[in-house]
């Protein structure tokens, strides 16, 4: 992978930490090795990706419950 991937100086970010299924980080390896990018790049590249729907989140991802169950994307109201 280069080094010369840097953000902006003074760009703001902030540190997550997530575990994933292996086949997921296999993944991700995968896509940014072939692309020669860090995997940060992967990430906010997937990230925003897809059409947000009404609710924001991209009408062509399939989120996945804790069963496998599908879960419903709808619009929520807030409080």
């Amino acid at each position: 992978m280069r080094n010369n991937w840097r953000r902006p100086r003074g760009m703001e970010t902030v540190q997550i930490n997530a575990y994933v299924s292996p086949d997921v980080k296999a993944r991700l390896d995968a896509i940014a090795a072939a692309a020669d990018v860090p995997q940060w790049v992967v990430i906010e590249a997937a990230l925003r990706s897809g059409t947000p729907g009404p609710n924001g989140i991209p009408l062509e991802w399939d989120l996945v419950g804790p069963n496998g169950e599908t879960l419903p994307i709808e619009l929520k109201k807030s409080a």
